[in-house]
């Protein structure tokens, strides 16, 4: 895919490699319901973080998200059995990682 602006598509990524066979994966945009009403302009994927996350963290590593957002890096450590640490100034955006991490209190309990 060539573009002469220098842009993505936001919802592909690439492998890194420069190679004739390098892989293009497509992941859809979060979804409405993926958004819960949060007012975020870049809610990612759920299934995105979690790819990345087993991409790049072994089983026993450590995920530091500085831009916590909505939490959802925080969630796919959760999913993906890796410990995450979320770090967040917006104090309105806190109130959606609580609701978002909130749902796995039993599991974290």
């Amino acid at each position: 895919i060539e573009n002469k602006k220098g842009r993505w598509p936001a919802n592909i990524i690439h492998d890194g490699l420069d190679e004739e066979w390098a892989r293009y994966f497509y992941n859809a945009k979060a979804n409405k319901k993926e958004k819960g009403g949060t007012n975020h302009p870049t809610v990612k994927p759920l299934s995105l973080m979690r790819y990345l996350i087993k991409l790049v963290t072994p089983k026993e590593g450590l995920v530091l998200d500085p831009f916590a957002g909505t939490g959802t890096t925080g969630e796919a450590c959760i999913l993906e059995d890796r410990v995450g640490y979320l770090i967040e100034k917006e104090k309105s955006y806190i109130i959606d990682i609580e609701n978002r991490i909130g749902k796995y209190n039993e599991l974290l309990g």
